[in-house]
């Protein structure tokens, strides 16, 4: 009950999911101890992958690629707040950054300023690059075969962690079976950020 209709973001987080998408990556993500500390490497630059958003959360993965390996050094969270807020948050990190990687919607002219998100961002000195728009399906199949590679920090990642395991299918009550669409629950931000990195990599 907790799961289906939670009355905290923390509910929907709670114990194993059943439907969700990334349970068996995850699992082999733990069981290979991939999900430990990771620190970051200052010779090495660092990306942000996105999922913006104002009344609803945006969520920012932080990550380094050595080799074949992606390490997940950090994730955050937050929500109505507006995206020179997050501008800010990332420059004062004082990384050495890469690619900042962001949905491709964050082309769309605002209706409350004229400018799109790629615009402003660079008006703060931030660069963003849009991720191709590849379908739902195709992106999250891209995220299965990427955690295999994926290394991330236990603390730091925590939350965004959380909503790997928690990201699902929704049911439907009346077939009885599990959907071929996410539930749009408090896991759907942060995975859909996630979901940027591991689109995106091939434009890094």
């Amino acid at each position: 009950m907790k799961r289906e209709y939670p009355s905290t973001p923390e509910e929907s987080f709670e114990t194993a999911v059943d439907g969700a998408y990334y349970s068996k990556q995850l699992a082999k993500a733990r069981l290979e101890d991939r999900i430990c500390r990771v620190f970051h490497e200052s010779d090495l630059p660092v990306h942000t992958a996105w999922d913006l958003g104002f009344g609803d959360s945006t969520s920012i993965f932080f990550f380094q690629v050595l080799g074949k390996e992606i390490r997940v050094i950090e994730h955050y969270e937050n929500s109505g707040e507006t995206l020179t807020f997050y501008l800010k948050l990332i420059k004062d990190k004082k990384y050495n950054y890469g690619t900042h990687l962001v949905p491709h919607d964050a082309g769309v002219h605002e209706y409350s300023t004229g400018f799109t998100r790629i615009t402003v961002a660079k008006n703060h000195g931030v660069e963003f690059t849009r991720v191709a728009d590849v379908g739902l399906d195709e992106g999250i199949d891209a995220v299965r075969k990427t955690l295999d590679r994926c290394w991330f920090d236990e603390q730091k990642c925590s939350s965004g962690l959380k909503a790997l395991d928690a990201y699902k299918r929704q049911w439907n009550d009346k077939h009885g079976c599990w959907g071929s669409k996410p539930l749009h629950n408090a896991a759907s931000h942060s995975s859909d950020a996630f979901r940027m990195l591991c689109v995106g990599l091939a434009q890094i």
